[in-house]
């Protein structure tokens, strides 16, 4: 296929006079913030192209805005000023996605109740070492991506922990009158994890076969938390606390193996004399 350029609009010719000198930045070499150290910011015509008002932003605003908003693995890469390149890696992950739907009410207390179900969630997998990598809005569902076992928080029972975690939200979130159903899925295995996107909509993401099939099981089975088997495998946790499931055709997926309800507390089992 080949394109023929037969002109270009005013708003490219008007990106095109910028003067580039104005975006950009030399570090002073005493600077003592070591988040300052990698703070160069180039522009160049392709990115102003789709985002012009980046020649407004100094990199001295972009450091200690956005160091809040990084999660510790790209943060740990940022002060020590390696490559963004080197956070790219296959590892083994735990992915937990969760989804909560809501009953309809105005917009307003929709917000109110979006924000604190995301602080609350933020605030009980931060207290498992776990990241929440994405957060979804839709009509009314709220979807969560959360991730246990990146660098810097990598544990020998992330299987066990994440399904710990995921009971604590669900159990937090089932009885909620204001919320129709929170349904979780957990997998564990390898997946990419790394920087992805376009320059100036760079973000850390996980993508692999595993991190969907945890998104196929949170919808295949609602009201549940339910993962499959080298969860179960690896969490080492008794087999009482799960509950083998009817098999479902997951979209996408073939021969996802068995999949298991997880419940946290054992139900006592009445015993005849």
């Amino acid at each position: 296929m080949h394109l023929k350029i037969k002109g270009f609009t005013s708003y490219w010719r008007s990106t095109k006079r910028l003067n580039f000198a104005e975006v950009s930045y030399r570090e002073d070499q005493d600077s003592e913030d070591p988040l300052e150290q990698d703070d160069v910011i180039k522009i160049d015509s392709e990115m102003l192209a789709i985002r012009p008002r980046l020649k407004y932003v100094t990199p001295h605003t972009v450091a200690s805005s956005l160091q809040k908003f990084l999660i510790k693995p790209v943060l740990n890469a940022v002060e020590n000023n390696e490559p963004l390149q080197l956070l790219t890696e296959m590892r083994q992950i735990v992915t937990v996605f969760l989804n909560i739907v809501l009953k309809p009410r105005c917009v307003v207390e929709l917000i109110k109740e979006i924000n604190t179900i995301f602080t609350t969630v933020c605030n009980i997998v931060q207290g498992y070492e776990g990241i929440v990598n994405k957060l979804s809005l839709f009509d009314k569902d709220v979807m969560f991506l959360i991730i246990f076992g990146l660098r810097g928080l990598k544990h020998e029972m992330d299987s066990q922990i994440a399904l710990h975690c995921a009971c604590e939200i669900q159990e937090r979130y089932s009885k909620n009158p204001s919320i129709i159903s929170a349904s979780i899925g957990i997998t564990t295995g390898i997946a990419y994890c790394g920087i992805v996107g376009h320059t100036v909509r760079r973000e850390y993401s996980a993508i692999g076969v595993e991190v969907n099939k945890a998104a196929r099981l949170m919808m295949a089975y609602p009201h549940k938390v339910t993962c499959d088997k080298s969860t179960f495998m690896m969490s080492k946790l008794d087999p009482a606390h799960f509950t083998l499931q009817d098999a479902i055709q997951l979209k996408g997926l073939h021969n996802v193996g068995p999949i298991y309800e997880f419940r946290e507390f054992i139900a006592l089992k009445d015993s005849k004399v």
